[in-house]
């Protein structure tokens, strides 16, 4: 073999040791997340607000169950709302105001607390999970976003329909700390579709709610929850001051006309405070 031929074996020999030295690196930074004192790469997200990232508490042991389930307003021309109470099979449950299940692809907010032994839920007959619910397909989502802002502040509350099951773990909250809060609740006919509203009388009733507003948009008056802002600018604006906090839960069309109220009441200053400081929430449909 001449001399020209052996540099070249040794320089092909040389290339063939590099590559494979390359490939072993390229697999050890696959198999391990960082090397000694040099952290892996992270994806790069935007920063989520503590209040706004809901934690999964883990399903208690055995799962749930359907306790109880009916038609709240079987008579209804409107849509039929569905009441489902779940219990845990085994152990217990924990959560607060603002706390939601997942069943499924879909989540449900919770219209219940804990000291009544079950998870309450309202949701319209056409999305009924009644059938899917099986001791391992619910899963507890114990701290939401929709809650009310800690503090003394008075609170203002706007529903309609089964948007109703978001807020009323927030009144009984606010009931037990003696917190002053009004709420406006939307249904479709007083006469069939009133069944939520005896409980909301009643808390009027002893106190314990400051003040309520229902509407029934098929009934005598035909007024919806946005209308209860016309002309009483004055009135909202001495009831929220200066940091106030407002609670909305139903469907986007209400949600729309209550944020125009408001602003219009308010004005956009005080509406962009409120969504900035937590203060403002919406629980949406």
């Amino acid at each position: 073999m001449t001399s020209w031929e052996i540099e070249l074996l040794r320089i092909g020999v040389g290339v063939v040791l590099g590559l494979m030295a390359v490939g072993a690196i390229t697999r050890l930074f696959r198999r391990r997340p960082a090397l000694a004192g040099v952290a892996a790469p992270q994806p790069v997200t935007a920063p989520v607000p503590a209040s706004a990232a809901p934690r999964a508490n883990p399903t208690p042991a055995g799962g749930w169950r359907i306790a109880a389930r009916e038609v709240v307003n079987a008579e209804s021309r409107a849509d039929k709302l569905v009441q489902i109470d779940l219990e845990p099979t085994e152990g217990a449950a924990s959560w607060r105001a603002g706390a939601s299940v997942e069943i499924g692809s879909r989540r449900y907010p919770i219209a219940s607390l804990p000291s009544e032994g079950h998870v309450r839920l309202w949701v319209p007959a056409g999305e009924d999970p009644s059938t899917t619910i099986s001791p391992s397909a619910v899963r507890l989502v114990a701290d939401g976003a929709f809650r009310a802002p800690d503090g003394e502040t008075p609170l203002l509350m706007v529903g309609m329909g089964a948007g109703l099951a978001a807020l009323r773990p927030n009144l009984m909250e606010a009931r037990a700390a003696g917190r002053k809060c009004w709420l406006i609740y939307g249904e479709h006919n007083p006469v069939t579709d009133g069944a939520l509203c005896d409980e909301l009388i009643g808390w009027q009733d002893d106190g314990s709610l400051s003040r309520l507003d229902l509407t029934f948009y098929a009934g005598a008056d035909g007024r919806r929850v946005e209308d209860v802002f016309v002309g009483r600018t004055l009135e909202f604006q001495g009831w929220l001051g200066e940091d106030g906090a407002v609670l909305v839960s139903g469907s986007h069309d209400m949600a729309v006309a209550v944020d125009a109220a408001l602003r219009r009441h308010m004005g956009d200053a005080w509406v962009e405070s409120a969504i900035a400081s937590g203060r403002y929430r919406r629980d949406i449909a």
